[in-house]
């Protein structure tokens, strides 16, 4: 499952899914679609908010 998710969340279908207002809400520092998946399937990985160098 983690395969396909990753498979399917792309930068491309994440900006589109953007302009839905729950998805672009979802998003703190990038789209909302890739914040989700980040959080599901890589919780270790730091906030965008919290990396000094961006």
């Amino acid at each position: 499952m983690h395969t396909t998710v990753e498979a399917l969340a792309t930068e491309e279908r994440a900006r589109a899914m953007d302009a839905l207002p729950w998805m672009a809400a979802a998003g703190r520092g990038e789209p909302g679609l890739l914040d989700c998946v980040r959080r599901m399937l890589h919780p270790e990985e730091p906030e965008p908010s919290d990396d000094p160098w961006a």
